[in-house]
C-alpha cells in the first residue's frame, strides 16, 4: 500500500498494478494457439423448445448478493424438463484476493465462501450443464495455463460441471418447427463482449457459426441481432452463395441486486433475478427454395425473469411455464395413474397440453395488447 500525498487518509493498492506487468511478461513468454480458447459441449434435446438459464454475476458473499432471491432462482429454474442452467461469471465477488476490483464491502472472501458455495450447489449439480468463468475469476494472466485455477474452476470441479475459462459453445440439438427433424443451435456464451460482430468473426475463422450469442457483465446492455454471411454449397462442392445469417446477442441479467452503488450506476433492477430464455427455431417467411441469401429456420428467443420482481416469488411467466414444462414427480404420478387403463392416461394427459396451452395463449396475447397500449 502506498499513500497518496495530496490526500492523507487515501492509500493506493500499488500490488494490483505489480501483478498485472509481471502477467503481460508472463502471457508474452506463452506458446498459446489461441488467445482464448474456446470450449465446445453438445445437448441433444427432444423437443421444439428449450429453457435456457445462465445465473451470472453472483458475486456470492459479496456486497449486493441476495442469498433467499439466489437460492429461490435456481430451485425454480431445476423444476423443467426441458431446461438447461448452468452459472455464468463471476461467481464469487472476487476469486482474484490480489486484485483491488470490488474487495470493499465483500461479506465473505471465496476462501471462507466456498464451503458455502458448494453447499448451495450440490443439489443442483446434475442440473447444472455448464460453470463459465468471468473477470473476477481467476489472477491475471492464466489463459492456457492449467496449473493457474481459480476458485470457480476449483468449485465447478469438485461437482463435476464442465467449467469454460473464457468462450463456451453449446450446441443444442433441437427439433424444427414441425417437430419433423433435429436442426441444430449454436449457443455461445462468454463473459464479456465488448464487440459483438469482432466475436462473430472470431469464432466464424474456427469454423464455428452461432445463432445466439449470450453475454453477461454488461447487464444494462441492449438485445440485438447482428449478420454474418455464411457459404452455401451443392453437394457437389461448389459454391452456390452466401447465405444472411442471423445471430441473436442477448445480455445476461445480474444475480447481484441493485443495492450497491454500482448496481445503481446501472440501473439494475431492486431485487437480484435471474433471465430465462426460451430458445427455438422459427420459419423464416422469406425463404424460397431458389434464394440462397434466406435461410429456412431463424433462431428465436423470448427473455423472460424467472423472479418477480419485488417478491420471493416465480414470475408470472415461469409459473405459466412451469404448467406446460414441469418436470413430473415420479411419485405422484405411479400414485394417481396407478388404477388408470392407458387410455386414460393419454387422455388426462391431453387434457392436460390443452388447459396450460390455452393459458400460455392467453398470457401471451395479454402481454401482447399491454405493450401495444404502452
Amino acid at each position: 500500500m502506498k499513500q497518496n500525498k495530496n490526500m492523507p487518509y487515501v492509500h493506493v493498492d500499488t500490488q494490483h498494478e505489480e501483478d498485472r506487468v509481471n502477467a503481460v511478461a508472463s502471457h508474452v513468454e506463452d506458446d498459446r494457439l489461441d488467445e482464448e480458447p474456446v470450449v465446445k459441449m453438445e445437448h441433444s434435446i427432444p423437443f421444439s423448445k428449450v429453457l435456457f438459464f445462465d445465473n451470472s454475476d453472483f458475486h456470492y458473499g459479496g456486497q449486493g448478493y441476495e442469498s433467499k432471491r439466489a437460492n429461490l432462482a435456481l430451485e425454480i429454474e431445476s423444476k423443467y424438463y426441458n431446461g438447461i442452467m448452468g452459472i455464468g461469471g463471476d461467481f464469487f465477488d472476487n476469486a482474484n484476493m490480489e486484485s483491488a476490483t470490488n474487495i470493499y464491502g465483500m461479506r465473505v472472501s471465496p476462501s471462507n465462501a466456498m464451503a458455502g458455495a458448494k453447499a448451495m450447489l450440490e443439489k443442483y449439480k446434475d442440473n447444472l450443464a455448464f460453470f463459465l468463468g468471468g473477470n473476477h475469476d481467476s489472477a491475471w494472466g492464466n489463459r492456457n495455463k492449467s496449473s493457474n485455477i481459480g476458485p470457480e474452476e476449483e468449485l465447478a470441479r469438485s461437482l463435476g460441471v464442465p467449467h469454460a475459462r473464457y468462450s463456451l459453445v453449446m450446441t443444442l440439438n433441437l427439433l424444427d418447427p414441425d417437430n419433423a427433424k433435429v436442426k441444430k443451435m449454436t449457443v455461445c456464451l462468454k463473459h464479456e463482449v465488448k464487440d459483438p460482430q469482432k466475436l462473430i468473426g472470431y469464432l466464424a475463422k474456427q469454423g464455428i457459426v452461432p445463432d445466439v450469442i449470450i453475454r453477461e457483465h454488461t447487464h444494462n446492455g441492449n438485445d440485438g441481432i447482428f449478420m454474418t454471411t455464411v457459404p452455401v454449397y451443392n453437394k457437389d462442392g461448389t459454391l452456390k452463395g452466401y447465405e444472411n445469417h442471423q445471430v441473436l446477442v442477448l445480455t445476461g441479467k445480474s444475480m447481484q441486486n441493485g443495492n450497491t452503488y454500482y448496481g445503481a450506476e446501472n440501473n439494475f433492477d431492486l431485487k437480484t433475478n435471474a433471465k430465462g430464455l426460451m430458445l427455438s427455431w422459427d420459419k423464416n417467411p422469406y425463404y424460397t427454395a431458389d434464394d440462397v441469401t434466406q435461410p429456412r429456420y431463424i433462431p428465436k428467443a423470448v427473455p423472460f425473469d424467472v423472479l418477480h420482481k419485488t417478491e420471493n416469488k416465480p414470475s408470472k411467466m415461469a409459473k405459466i411455464l412451469m404448467h406446460y414444462y414441469e418436470r413430473p414427480n415420479i411419485e405422484d404420478y405411479k400414485k394417481n395413474t396407478k388404477d388408470m387403463s392407458l387410455g386414460q392416461v393419454a387422455s388426462s394427459y391431453d387434457a392436460i397440453n390443452r388447459r396450460t396451452k390455452k393459458k400460455l395463449e392467453s398470457f401471451v396475447n395479454y402481454e401482447k395488447t399491454k405493450n401495444m397500449g404502452e
